[in-house]
């Protein structure tokens, strides 16, 4: 993995001040290098302890090992200023595995439970620094999963019904922050491990065909998601029982998919689906200026085809009603200013389909 970067940071003072923009002003070099090797064994069994019960197991472990270099430099017309020049290495071996039992009750009803433990890569913050300190690396992040849910479907299959909890137990959770440093000066972007948080919650789907051609679908979530224990750099910044960044209370989502015959080989169908999400924060810090308050997001399509539906052509549109929202918003506080990026507006666009 190679990034090779460069930063303009004075681009838009140029018009103001006559810079001529053939010359560098304040260009950041940016080299990153890394490889990674991984090694993995693995097994899997599965076992009928009756008719209904069924019982399945996997065991993995995983060896990792990584090399990086990082090289960053102010470069002029006349000079070049070097600011970070680090190498390193890092290493880690995990277990990772799952139980799951599974009872059928009827042919049309199933309950599970699960046990199930994974992880996540540790690595080492690649972003733009200028600093030597702030090249740190992050051990990986692991998570103990509790699942227990229900699926259901009537024998007709003309409604379905899944429900399911769960709770999620993380260790040493890799967490990204922009930290703005007392007094002013260059924004830190720091990727560090947060002790352990713990995430909780329901989720249920459902879908109903009212006739043959008409068809309505829902879910709804609800989740809570809490650092339980996550001092980030210093007791300064302490984040315990703040929200984790991007986890809405509630998701919700309502579906309505239709057809109808308009020919002996002709058909037109239909589809519309609106998804709703509270709000959520940003940065781990809970700053309510860096927050995307609850929306909802509509989307609509209408094609015409073979009944078959060997071939489609549709008209689609995509926030058909031009929410705006933000993706992300960059804390430039320190500069006077933050950094929004907008959700893609109104989309509309035509397709054809055809399958073989």
């Amino acid at each position: 993995m190679d990034y090779n970067n460069q930063y303009d940071s004075l681009r838009a003072l140029r018009p103001s001040f006559g810079f001529d923009p053939s010359f560098g002003i304040l260009f950041a070099d940016h080299f990153f290098h890394q490889k990674n090797w991984a090694y993995a064994a693995f097994g899997r069994a599965d076992y009928a302890i009756t008719d209904k019960l069924k019982l399945t197991a996997g065991l993995r472990y995983t060896y990792e090992r990584k090399t990086y270099s990082e090289n960053i430099a102010l470069v002029e017309p006349t000079f070049s200023v070097p600011v970070v020049d680090v190498a390193g290495k890092i290493s880690n071996g995990n277990v990772s595995g799952d139980i799951i039992a599974n009872y059928q009750i009827t042919p049309d009803a199933m309950v599970y439970a699960s046990v199930s433990r994974g992880f996540k890569s540790g690595g080492v913050n690649g972003g733009v620094v200028f600093d030597p300190a702030e090249v740190t690396t992050f051990t990986p992040e692991t998570i103990t999963s509790y699942e227990a849910g229900v699926k259901y479907q009537t024998p007709d299959h003309r409604l379905t019904l899944n429900v399911s909890g769960f709770y999620y137990d993380y260790k040493d959770l890799q967490v990204y922050s922009l930290l703005q440093p007392a007094g002013g000066g260059i924004p830190k972007q720091l990727l560090d491990n947060a002790a352990t948080a713990r995430v909780y919650g329901l989720e249920g789907s459902s879908a109903l065909a009212i006739t043959k051609n008409i068809r309505f679908r829902g879910s709804l979530g609800l989740l809570s998601a809490k650092f339980t224990d996550y001092r980030s750099e210093s007791a300064a910044n302490d984040y315990t029982g703040n929200t984790l960044a991007r986890a809405p209370k509630l998701t919700a989502s309502l579906g309505l998919d239709a057809s109808t015959p308009i020919s002996s080989n002709l058909a037109l169908f239909g589809s519309f689906d609106a998804s709703y999400r509270t709000k959520v924060f940003f940065y781990p810090n809970n700053d309510p200026r860096f927050e995307q308050p609850g929306y909802w997001m509509s989307n609509a399509r209408i094609a015409i085809g073979s009944q078959t539906k060997t071939w489609q052509v549709a008209l689609w549109g995509k926030n058909i009603f031009n929410k705006k929202y933000y993706r992300d918003i960059v804390d430039f506080t320190n500069y006077g200013f933050t950094e929004p990026a907008v959700g893609e507006p109104a989309t509309y666009g035509v397709e054809a389909t055809f399958h073989f």
